[in-house]
């Protein structure tokens, strides 16, 4: 049915709800859900609309975007042997993709208050770039992760100290997760390990293009019960990662996440294949 072409999916709401705003379906692979929420906090900021839904949809657990042999051939490379996603642990061997759809609906901070919105979180900034020229659509580019994380920060306005958790990227594979972990810490260069990260594709696996938008919803749901939920499947660190000489821990168990009025920050990564990253500081709601 035209109503499942990729060029009018969004457009499908539009026509549903009669939603005059811009309308697209964005597409850079693993990143696709988070990039969405990045554009439309743009078009907030910008005025093109008032408010504005963004998400991401995974369905058939391995689409990727793509039914091309290329794009098969890219997903089957990072395929866990055992069906298990193991983010930075040592028996780590590559991802599981699962289905899923997440969908956010977002208005201005003042807007929100204005209207007397129940407010589950609030997105203080977001960056986005890409790699660039790599080593291949499997081997991330470290500095291009760096760059945006640290972009994000700047454009938050906040001292990096404050962030207490990122929920990053975390696809389980041998390679991608050191290459991450690497641009993470060196982002920070602070203290040591006073940063908690975990991945959800240990919980729901890979979501593709809703991965992103699910981890931020994670994040969203532990800053309102004010706990941290495990990572699953980390037992021994991939021996690529030094965490003892790091600004980072592995969250491996349920803990207590701030007091119960203090402001929480968090950071949620997405890099796609495509080689687009984008990066999203989140800001607890306590106070509205």
């Amino acid at each position: 049915e035209t109503g499942s072409w990729h060029g009018i999916l969004a457009s499908r709401i539009s026509y549903i709800f009669n939603f005059r705003g811009p309308a697209m379906v964005i597409d850079t692979a693993c990143s696709s859900g988070l990039v969405c929420v990045h554009e439309a906090c743009r078009a907030l900021q910008a005025g093109d609309c008032s408010m504005a839904i963004a998400g991401g949809i995974s369905v058939g657990g391995g689409g990727g975007g793509g039914t091309d042999d290329e794009s098969t051939d890219a997903l089957g490379a990072v395929l866990a042997s055992d069906s298990t996603v193991r983010p930075f642990d040592k028996k780590s061997s590559g991802t599981v993709f699962g289905e899923g759809c997440v969908a956010l609906f977002l208005k201005p901070l003042s807007k929100a208050v204005e209207d007397g919105d129940f407010i589950h979180g609030i997105i203080r900034a977001s960056a986005a770039n890409n790699d660039g020229a790599s080593n291949g659509i499997t081997a991330p580019n470290p500095v291009a992760q760096t760059d945006v994380i640290c972009k994000a920060w700047e454009n938050a306005q906040i001292d990096p100290q404050m962030i207490s958790y990122v929920e990053t990227h975390g696809t389980g594979t041998l390679l991608g997760d050191p290459i991450e972990f690497k641009a993470l810490n060196n982002a920070f260069r602070k203290k040591k390990q006073f940063c908690g990260i975990g991945s959800v594709k240990s919980n729901v696996g890979h979501l593709i293009a809703a991965s992103g938008c699910c981890g931020l919803m994670k994040i969203v749901l532990a800053m309102q019960h004010r706990t941290l939920p495990a990572s699953l499947n980390f037992e021994e660190p991939n021996p690529h990662i030094d965490f003892l000489d790091s600004s980072l821990y592995v969250v491996d168990q349920i803990s207590k996440w701030g007091s119960d009025d203090e402001t929480l920050y968090a950071g949620v990564s997405s890099f796609g294949f495509s080689g687009t990253n984008v990066h999203v500081i989140l800001e607890s709601a306590e106070k509205y």
